[in-house]
């Protein structure tokens, strides 16, 4: 089962110009099904995607340096590769090949004005154009690049047949071609009330020409009683509208049904995921309160809360006796925004840095998590309640350091659970290790031995999964060695 990967990054500045651009590309082994006993293992079964993103930006700073202005257009492409092909139960363990391609052209202004001593303005405007192909339902061949959706004449598998009749009763695919735009524009002010306290204020307008307009207030307030002490505490309001891929990818099958003398009468269906074209965005409210006491330049704590509610969430609803491409489905999944989700929880650290004589330097944290809610009524999953967190770094000398971190984890709720009957994966402690040492340290370059350690003591432990793998395996212990070379 083969992993692949690799990238390219590359950025140019002259004067107050700025260019820039970055490849990625990831491929990895289709061949998965619901359980460890039905993986397929062929090199051939790939999942191959990439992303590109190439970007330019201006800024342009007043005299008085009162005024600057940052100028920004930049255009991102993700892919999901022709050769992309699955074979597992849900493409009947015939080849079904996968396409996507998402287009994003953006160009945004972005301005900063200190207007007085004790009031500063920042705003922008953005428009952004869209054009994607969402993933495909499976083709039985691979998508031709060199053609336009609209000329693709891609059959759905298993309808290339014909009936008794001599009827062909071939369903050409759905292959989706959107073109949408977003138009943006948002004003902030920072006005310092008093010495000590500060207030944050904005809101943001969008226009989708698929969502249609949207305003998002945020309001913050900083209190500092005293030197030491920081307190904020926020509020604000977010979208997140339903992706091409949430509103409009599908997959099923389709299979011919015979007659009672073995010829071909009809075509039926037992299963679809189809699209929704009417999601709406979700909605966000969220207020957060931390605090910060630094007690001197090598001590401090802090601690923040948080409370969030999301309202017309997107989840996947069940259908009965749907008709699809005018053919009878047994069972229908499809997105629907329905009910709230709410979360809340917060994190308490100490962060401490010292130094030990004229050669050691040692930084130290210390963290609690907790996090809790529910999702359309159900608890959360894959999400533990309790985390603590700690991390010990040594350096000597400038030339060796090394690092340790601790991470428990209480059991996470995996999928299918409900407040009722929770499925509770068991809780765990990991250990990991890594240390460096500079062997060369030159004007020109630097020579350092670099390891890793994960999972030092070869924890055996799980991550929650889903109804049909209930734990899933993790790392045993992964040690990786090698020499860094740093050019000045």
């Amino acid at each position: 089962m083969p992993t692949n990967a690799y990238s390219l990054y590359t950025k140019l500045n002259i004067k107050n110009f700025e260019a820039g651009y970055s490849y990625l590309f990831e491929s990895h082994s289709s061949g998965v099904g619901t359980g460890a006993d039905i993986y397929l293992r062929a090199k051939d079964l790939v999942y191959d995607n990439s992303l590109q993103n190439a970007y330019l930006t201006h800024n342009f700073t007043s005299k008085n340096e009162k005024f600057t202005l940052n100028s920004t257009l930049s255009g991102q492409q993700f892919k999901i590769l022709p050769r992309s092909v699955f074979v597992n139960q849900y493409s009947g363990y015939k080849k079904g090949y996968k396409y996507s391609k998402d287009n994003v052209v953006k160009i945004e202004e972005q301005f900063n004005y200190t207007l007085l001593e004790k009031l500063n303005l920042v705003g922008g405007l953005s428009y952004e154009y869209i054009n994607a192909i969402p993933k495909t339902s499976d083709l039985p061949y691979q998508y031709d690049e060199n053609k336009s959706p609209q000329d693709q004449n891609i059959y759905y598998p298993g309808t290339n047949v014909t009936d008794s009749a001599g009827n062909d009763l071939t369903i050409i695919q759905d292959i989706y071609d959107i073109k949408y735009s977003n138009a943006g524009s948002y004003l902030q002010l920072q006005y310092y009330i008093l010495k000590n306290l500060t207030l944050t204020a904005g809101t943001r307008y969008d226009y989708n020409t698929r969502y249609k307009g949207t305003i998002n207030p945020r309001v913050g307030l900083v209190f500092k009683p005293i030197k030491a002490l920081s307190v904020k505490l926020l509020y604000g309001q977010a979208y997140l509208a339903p992706s091409p891929y949430k509103s409009y990818q599908h997959y099923g099958s389709f299979f011919p049904i015979s007659n009672s003398q073995g010829e071909i009468s009809q075509l039926g269906s037992a299963y679809w995921y189809l699209p929704n074209f009417d999601l709406k965005p979700e909605k966000r409210t969220s207020y957060d309160a931390s605090a910060m006491y630094q007690l001197n330049t090598n001590f401090a704590f802090s601690v923040n809360g948080y409370y969030a509610q999301i309202s017309n969430l997107i989840v996947a609803e069940g259908y009965i006796n749907e008709i699809f491409h005018d053919i009878p489905v047994g069972f229908v999944n499809k997105n629907i925004n329905k009910g709230e989700a709410i979360n809340y929880g917060g994190t308490a650290r100490i962060d401490y840095k010292g130094v030990l004589g004229l050669k050691f330097k040692t930084n130290f944290f210390a963290a609690y998590s907790y996090v809790d809610g529910n999702i359309a009524n159900a608890p959360l999953i894959y999400s533990a309640k309790h985390t603590v967190k700690s991390g010990l770094s040594v350096m000597y000398n400038q030339r060796l350091q090394i690092y340790t971190k601790v991470q428990y984890r209480s059991g996470s709720l995996r999928e299918g659970s409900t407040f009722e009957k929770p499925l509770i994966s068991d809780a765990f402690t990991v250990i990991n290790l890594t240390a460096n040492y500079k062997i060369l340290n030159k004007p020109k370059f630097q020579l350092g031995v670099f390891s890793s350690i994960s999972n030092v003591l070869n924890t055996k432990y799980y991550n929650a999964g889903n109804e049909n793998l209930d734990q899933s395996p993790q790392d045993p212990l992964r040690a990786n060695f090698g020499l860094k070379l740093d050019l000045k």
